[in-house]
């Protein structure tokens, strides 16, 4: 606690931004380790796409598919648009994490510029020989801010980009599934429009 009180006004905002972004951070996970897993689970259980597997866990592309081959007319734009509400699923919170790992790193740098400002004022009040410890309080605000920012900053652009590029698989995935049981349902008489 008395780091956080050394690191000045900033240091706040900083940790804040770390809440929000490991809350989103363990929710991600969460999505990607079941709910996302389930999906592609569903999705790769489609052997004949005649026959969609009455699976709740396959997202809205899932339902689409089950409810165009049950009209025996699948609507390939409503497929793709399904598969889009699964995508904007599978990215909440991204951008979220993206600001943080933007900004934590400038708020740490807004804190040194404090720190620093602080630290200057102080030597200029200061009518006699300049001892260090007069420098000590901007410094530590301006170090741990820093510091902070930073800590913040990194393991939540790691977090971003790994769970982007794990919606950019799925999204492939997607797409190519789409095409090939629209293929397949083209050829075994279904209406395909």
């Amino acid at each position: 606690m008395e780091l956080i009180s050394k690191g000045g006004i900033f240091i706040w905002p900083i940790l804040l931004e770390a809440v929000i972004g490991l809350y989103f951070i363990f929710e991600r996970i969460y999505y990607f380790a079941v709910v996302l897993r389930a999906r592609r689970e569903a999705l790769r259980r489609v052997v004949d796409p005649a026959k969609p597997p009455e699976n709740p866990g396959g997202g809205m592309t899932l339902a689409a598919l089950r409810d165009g081959v049950a009209r025996r007319r699948v609507n390939s734009e409503l497929l793709r648009l399904a598969a889009e509400q699964d995508l904007q699923a599978a990215e909440h919170g991204l951008t979220t994490l993206s600001i943080i790992a933007q900004t934590a790193p400038l708020l740490g740098l807004l804190g040194t510029i404090s720190g620093l400002i602080r630290a200057f004022i102080k030597i200029q009040q200061y009518t006699g020989a300049v001892n260090p410890s007069l420098l000590a309080g901007g410094i530590w605000e301006a170090l741990l801010t820093t510091a902070a920012g930073l800590t913040v900053a990194i393991p939540v652009l790691i977090a971003h980009d790994y769970f982007a590029s794990r919606i950019v698989r799925y999204e492939r995935e997607l797409a190519h599934r789409i095409e090939v049981w629209l293929d397949e349902l083209r050829g075994s008489g279904c209406e395909v429009v």
